[in-house]
């Protein structure tokens, strides 16, 4: 019982890890949305929180898969390989969003898919996910930011699960913890409307590396 509880622990503070690194995307959009007065009902929160974690929990299915059909020791190099290229792209996210509002006509028109024009869009500026300009998130709108904001879950859940993660604990823990961060985004954005400007591409990064590291352990 007693290893049991261990190896539970190990495996919820792991899941932890991956869900909180991946979260703090949604944290910051939802800051963004309560200090522009936008608003995010509880449905769009739910589909929120469910889109993010359903393709976070394809992704892993996805790396389980590639796990189990490649030799264990390939399999942790490449877990930590992408775990560890994700987190360093997340220090540089700032100029790749910066670069995509530069250029987002000319990749509208490259992208001849619309739906992915505005995931690339939304993906750039979270507040242009609220497209009619309601000032509230609706649930269709929501799915939006939740694709763009699960741009990076889906290279760090297969990394993440290639090695042996588990696919269900961290799926429900992200759908916890998003829809928490949502919430308590929103209202800090409301708040301290017109007062705040949070990165936190830094801190996901980190929280990325130390899970690569965690990889070969």
């Amino acid at each position: 019982m007693g290893a049991g509880l261990v190896s539970f622990f190990s495996r919820l503070a792991e899941s932890g890890l991956l869900a909180l690194s991946l979260s703090t995307d949604a944290f910051s959009a939802s800051l963004a949305y309560g200090a522009e007065g936008i608003r995010i009902p509880p449905l769009s929160a739910a589909v929120l929180s469910g889109v993010c974690s359903g393709i976070l929990f394809l992704a892993m299915a996805l790396g389980r898969l590639a796990g189990a059909a490649l030799p264990e020791a390939p399999v942790r190099w490449i877990s930590f390989a992408l775990l560890l290229a994700i987190g360093l792209a997340r220090l540089f996210e700032n100029g790749i969003k910066a670069y995509i509002r530069r250029h987002n006509n000319r990749l509208c028109v490259n992208f001849a898919a619309n739906g992915l024009c505005l995931i690339l869009t939304v993906y750039a500026d979270a507040a242009s996910a609220d497209t009619d300009r309601s000032q509230v998130l609706s649930p269709r709108e929501a799915a939006v930011l939740a694709a763009a904001l699960s741009l990076d879950g889906v290279a760090a859940g297969v990394g993440a699960a290639a090695s042996g993660m588990d696919v269900l604990l961290p799926t429900a823990v992200s759908f916890v913890m998003t829809a928490a961060v949502v919430a308590a985004g929103s209202r800090l954005g409301r708040l301290f409307a017109g007062h705040v400007r949070l990165d936190l591409s830094v801190f996901s990064a980190t929280l990325l590396v130390l899970l690569a590291f965690s990889r070969l352990i």
